[in-house]
């Protein structure tokens, strides 16, 4: 006996979903289509690293201008502290940058858009991660002109210049060990690391 609130079509309906063959099956990568997404992810890891970096970074000198600009020391400033001065704003826009194409980059991984996508991701995330290391730098600089203006003794200022350039010396070395490791490695170790990571 058929209702009147339910027409045969209704009633029928779950046993026409019945009839809908049910795929279960994955849509499976081909091998090079799984090494770029592979790969993809690994940009994604380093592009957090670099937002998370740059952003931090960002904030912190932010907050150092604004000490500056909302007192008076602008009015009598010396060559030293206006050098560094400089070095500080150019340090922050860089780090602006960074974070600003990190993000993007992360952002469009997790939104899925991969495949297709590393050959330009790639050297976006090796600016970024160069970016960050010029800005530390440019950083470290500006704090050793600060300690130059200031009334330390001189030779404190020659321990704090000594120590300072030896830590800014052996990042600058160390980024570019690493760098070029990074893009020299075999793809075969690559994917044994990322494997492990997942």
């Amino acid at each position: 006996m058929t209702s009147i609130n339910k027409p045969e079509d209704i009633q029928n309906l779950n046993s026409q979903y019945e009839s809908v063959p049910k795929s279960n099956k994955k849509q499976e990568l081909t091998a090079l289509e799984k090494q770029e997404k592979n790969l993809v992810k690994s940009v994604g890891n380093v592009a957090e690293l670099c937002t998370g970096y740059a952003g931090l970074f960002a904030g912190f000198e932010g907050f150092i201008i604004n000490s500056y600009v909302r007192s008076d020391q602008l009015l009598s400033i010396s060559q030293p502290i206006e050098i560094g001065y400089l070095f500080i704003f150019l340090s922050l826009f860089i780090n602006i940058a960074i974070t600003c194409f990190s993000l993007m980059t992360s952002g469009l991984i997790k939104s899925g858009v991969v495949l297709g996508q590393y050959w330009w991701m790639k050297w976006v995330i090796r600016v970024c991660v160069c970016s960050c290391c010029i800005s530390s730098v440019l950083y470290a600089i500006a704090f050793q002109l600060y300690v130059a203006d200031s009334v330390v003794r001189p030779s404190i200022k020659i321990v704090i210049w000594v120590i300072s350039s030896f830590m800014v010396i052996f990042v600058v070395f160390f980024f570019i060990f690493i760098f070029k490791k990074s893009s020299t490695t075999p793809y075969k170790d690559v994917e044994k690391i990322l494997e492990k990571l997942e």
